[in-house]
């Protein structure tokens, strides 16, 4: 399982999403994919979303549909592709 953090910080989240992305954790990517939403508000985060379904449709698929209704509900700022 990948590490998180209480506060977000925006250095070491690619990082995480490269990691979990990289072992196919799909819990990890759902764990991340919960802090993104938890801070939608960042600017940063809209990119961070986007980043973060690219990478559970690669890496862990069955996930995809938790992943995009948890950044859905969290109201992040990205383009909203992942809605179709």
């Amino acid at each position: 399982m990948i590490p998180s953090t209480t506060n977000v910080n925006a250095k070491s989240l690619p990082a995480r999403m490269k990691q979990a992305g990289g072992q196919g954790d799909g819990d990890a990517l759902v764990a991340l994919a919960k802090e993104v939403a938890a801070c939608a508000t960042l600017p940063e985060m809209g990119e961070a979303a986007h980043r973060l379904i690219g990478m559970t449709q690669k890496a862990a698929p069955q996930r995809i549909q938790e992943v995009a209704q948890i950044l859905v509900r969290g109201g992040t700022p990205a383009s909203r592709p992942y809605l179709a």
